[in-house]
């Protein structure tokens, strides 16, 4: 059987201008629309603790 992982790389600064706030609401249709996905954040601003938290 043929599996295929749905990853999700964000590369960039982690501030409210970027949208990725948009990004993790969006991840959450994807999980529930088509089970397991993986998202992957590289990047540092003053939403990093916050992300890391969450």
């Amino acid at each position: 059987m043929f599996f295929v992982k749905r990853s999700i790389l964000f590369v960039g600064r982690l501030v409210y201008r970027k949208g990725l706030h948009k990004l993790l609401r969006v991840m959450k249709y994807v999980v529930r629309e088509k089970g397991e996905a993986h998202l992957t954040i590289a990047g540092s601003g003053y939403l990093a603790p916050f992300l890391r938290n969450s």
